[in-house]
């Protein structure tokens, strides 16, 4: 159920933080959404499944009434949760394969 609400209240958050900088632009960039830190913190502090569906779900709800669905941007912003959420377990310390016995 923690992990209903943590994925519930990233979306809303990461829907919200792209809504209110969608206009927020540099010269030579075209788009800047700094709210992609919300879905790659979800994925480091709550796991890569909640990562994923934070990214996803967060994206396809701020595009949905601005731009339309977009299932490659979605998918690749829940990407981003995952991978974020993934490191920990692929960078853990393992023991060396040679033992001081």
């Amino acid at each position: 159920m923690r992990k209903v609400i943590y994925i519930a209240g990233g979306s809303v958050l990461y829907a919200a933080v792209n809504l209110m900088t969608e206009h927020v632009s540099f010269a030579g960039v075209q788009v800047v959404r700094p709210g992609i830190v919300v879905p790659l913190l979800c994925g480091v502090f709550f796991g890569p499944v909640v990562g994923f569906l934070v990214g996803f779900l967060g994206s396809t709800g701020s595009d949905l009434p601005t731009f339309g669905f977009y299932w490659n941007w979605s998918l690749g912003n829940g990407l981003v949760g995952l991978v974020a959420g993934s490191t920990p377990f692929t960078t853990a310390v393992r023991p060396s394969a040679e033992s001081d016995d």
